[in-house]
């Protein structure tokens, strides 16, 4: 058999490879009349295809697909095996599957000739995709303890808003699509006692932080007490197609008056750990 390539999709074509077959030995092989069997291999090279090419076997949206007939063996004539590889190429270019060429390339030669054919199994493991967080600061302007408002309360004024970045790689295929489930959420060992949305951080002056995402407050992961659980701030699929290697997810942040009694001026600061779970 000649040297040949096979153009195989993978995760709903989004990763295209070309697989190109070598018999070992390519000259023909010849038994004697007490021989019952032979050795024969085949090499196969597996390199990127280009994006626009033309897919003779797909996995549908998985990694993984049994491709039949990557290799025959025939008795048959040479001319018999021309006249049957020039009808093999010109089934694939008429637009018909891979199987129902390979059946008419085997049929034409199997018309005067005995004829063996290999399947190939290719299992396609990715590397996984990874989503790493940028480091994230947001910076309240001060607020006159005058202008702070009753405890229970969030301010209405001084408010910030900031992004959380996440840098993906390993996307798969042209369409940069995710190998695996991905949430992101927050945790944190400074919240207010008995509390998973506010932040107090190490001074106990009656005033600290509050987080929302899309207008709902943010609970957080305790870090010493997980029982309460945290809000998924952002859920990514498996296979999800992404735009772009950044996944941006808006947050706000404000001032909250925990215990108006305790209130007193001085610098605040807290801290939230942003997590990425993988799936």
């Amino acid at each position: 058999m000649s040297p040949s390539d096979i153009i195989v999709g993978l995760y709903n074509d989004t990763i295209k490879l070309n697989l190109h077959f070598e018999w070992t030995n390519k000259n023909n092989i010849t038994l004697s009349n007490n021989q019952t069997s032979f050795t024969s291999g085949y090499s196969v090279t597996v390199t990127p295809a280009a994006s626009n090419a033309k897919v003779n076997v797909s996995a549908g949206g998985g990694g993984s697909v049994m491709i039949n007939g990557v290799a025959t063996l025939s008795s048959a004539s040479s001319s018999t095996r021309g006249s049957a590889a020039v009808q093999f190429l010109l089934c694939l270019l008429g637009g018909k599957s891979w199987d129902a060429c390979v059946n008419s390339y085997r049929n034409a030669l199997a018309q005067n000739a005995g004829v063996y054919s290999f399947n190939l199994t290719l299992s396609y493991n990715p590397i996984t995709t990874t989503c790493k967080p940028d480091d994230l600061l947001i910076t309240l302007e001060s607020i006159p303890v005058s202008q702070l408002p009753a405890t229970g309360n969030k301010t209405t004024i001084n408010s910030k808003k900031g992004d959380i970045i996440l840098r993906c790689k390993n996307l798969l295929g042209q369409q940069n699509q995710t190998s695996r489930k991905m949430q992101v959420y927050l945790s944190s060992s400074d919240l207010l006692t008995n509390s998973n949305t506010i932040l107090k951080g190490a001074e106990d002056n009656g005033v600290g932080f509050i987080l929302e995402s899309n207008g709902t407050p943010v609970t957080l992961l305790n870090i010493t007490n997980s029982s309460k659980g945290y809000t998924n701030l952002k859920e990514i699929a498996a296979k999800s197609k992404l735009t772009d290697t950044t996944v941006s997810i808006p947050i706000t942040a404000s001032y909250y008056v925990y215990d108006t009694n305790k209130v007193k001026s001085g610098a605040l600061e807290a801290t939230a750990l942003i997590n990425v779970k993988y799936d």
